[in-house]
């Protein structure tokens, strides 16, 4: 489909929308999955077709387009989660609501909910703190759901380099999570 962009350095402003109307959604979706707040998985989004659009040109593979922005993406809402993390703790209006309506709620199906959250937010912070390309494959193995043979033609990486690099990522995790005693408690102490 977008085969015919492939020897043009420049895209006119009719097919630059018709990128962003074929994958809004998904981005949309891929960013607000790891960001959990719907204004900045907005501006996720927003920093991503801008980046896409500089750098369009480095695309070899445009029929790859969508898991070329999903991995934008991802890397746009991780870098934006690192510089909230780097603020030292000064409380969102989210947090504050979440706060209060945990208080508010003690049922056992909120109880898990809340723990699955916890859960999830350590994975990605712990995900975030992998190499570059351990998070790379991570992320598109188990967020964008991409099979090794999908990756490897993505990343350009043979499929065996793929499933070591995954091997690594997830041993490099489970140590992470094991040397830090505040995720202990969220696994059960055992990974």
């Amino acid at each position: 489909m977008f085969k015919k962009f492939k020897k043009k350095t420049e895209l006119s402003e009719q097919e630059f929308r018709l990128i962003y109307d074929l994958f809004y959604d998904r981005i949309f979706k891929d960013a607000f999955f790891i960001i959990k707040d719907q204004h900045l998985a907005q501006d996720v989004v927003q920093d991503t077709f801008v980046k896409a659009f500089k750098y369009i040109d480095r695309l070899e593979n445009r029929e790859r387009m969508g898991a070329w922005l999903s991995t934008i993406a991802t890397r746009t809402a991780i870098d934006l989660i690192r510089k909230q993390n780097s603020w030292n703790g000064i409380p969102t209006d989210e947090l504050v609501l979440d706060h209060m309506q945990s208080k508010q709620e003690a049922s056992a199906s909120l109880d898990a909910t809340i723990e699955n959250k916890l859960i999830q937010e350590a994975l990605i912070e712990k995900i975030s703190l992998l190499k570059p390309e351990y998070r790379e494959v991570i992320v598109l193995k188990y967020i964008h759901e991409l099979k090794d043979k999908e990756i490897s033609a993505f990343t350009d990486l043979k499929e065996g380099t793929i499933k070591s690099r995954i091997h690594r990522a997830k041993k490099e995790l489970r140590i992470q999570i094991e040397a830090d005693e505040s995720c202990k408690h969220l696994f059960g102490g055992e990974i």
